[in-house]
């Protein structure tokens, strides 16, 4: 009797066993498997999005937002949506796991007839990826997300300001001459120091100088005039040119102290507030 319950125990054990196995399986699958081109309202949380005219839109940013109705502007959002197709790429962590999160994201709440639904993006203008759940998806076509082009037409519409957030510190976005400069793929960034100069052309090195600078907060501290130049303290001035594919942008960060900048631009002379390192201190600045 002693030797039959212990098989039996065993056989329980084992049966455990390889249902946890299959499990662990599954959620491995389900979990890193690539997934097939989808349709928005194929998923849960957009059912029904399509099946009613949109009302209006808000797009918040970092500390940018702007709400429209415009009927041509919610139109390209229409026929984009009506054709976005997502494909499942990867696991996003931090949305299982409570661990901090660089970059920033678009939050674009879509407000139709009979609902209301909120669509996380990244920032990235020529390969932005779609947040669902705990994955992230590629999209079929960018043009399918007309993010940047909306939000520039809304601003241009309501005037600047209608899409600043209240509060001092702003986005360099929100700095005149510079919300084009994140419209576009970049293909260089020269930095001059005095007779010196260093050009960044790498992916890597692109990508790590257009997050650094996309998530900058500047305060102005004063306009330029004769008085003002008299107080901008001495210390190592960097000029950068940022190079896209529509056109060129300068500024100039000038080191006031370890691992501290201040932007300065035609116009005017910036604190910066930031949390993520300056690639400038990777090149020994």
């Amino acid at each position: 009797m002693t030797k039959a319950k212990s098989k039996t125990k065993k056989i329980i054990l084992l049966v455990i066993a390889a249902l946890a196995a299959a499990a662990l399986i599954g959620v491995g699958l389900y979990l890193f498997l690539p997934g097939s081109w989808r349709s928005l309202d194929s998923f849960s949380q957009y059912d029904g999005l399509l099946d009613a005219p949109l009302t209006e839109i808000t797009i918040s940013r970092g500390m940018e937002e702007i709400t429209f109705s415009d009927q041509d502007l919610l139109r390209q959002w229409e026929e984009g949506l009506g054709q976005l197709q997502l494909k499942k790429e990867e696991v996003v962590w931090y949305k299982i796991f409570p661990i901090a999160v660089s970059g920033t994201q678009n939050h674009i709440t879509l407000r139709t007839e009979t609902g209301e639904y909120t669509l996380v993006t990244t920032y990235s203008v020529p390969d932005p990826k779609v947040y669902l759940s705990v994955f992230r998806y590629g999209v079929n076509d960018p043009d399918c997300l007309p993010i940047e082009s909306t939000f520039a037409q809304a601003a241009q519409r309501q005037g600047e300001s209608s899409y600043f957030s209240s509060g001092t510190w702003l986005g360099l976005r929100a700095v005149s001459g510079y919300r084009a400069m994140f419209s576009a793929p970049w293909t260089a960034v020269t930095v001059s120091h005095g007779a010196g100069e260093t050009v960044f052309s790498s992916e890597e090195a692109l990508s790590a100088w257009r997050d650094y600078l996309d998530r900058l907060l500047v305060w102005e501290m004063w306009w330029y005039d004769t008085s003002a130049q008299s107080q901008i303290p001495d210390g190592t001035l960097y000029e950068l040119t940022v190079q896209t594919q529509e056109g060129s942008y300068s500024l100039s960060l000038r080191q006031i102290g370890a691992g501290e900048y201040w932007l300065e631009t035609a116009e005017a002379t910036y604190a910066i507030r930031s949390d993520g390192e300056c690639p400038l201190e990777g090149m020994g600045g």
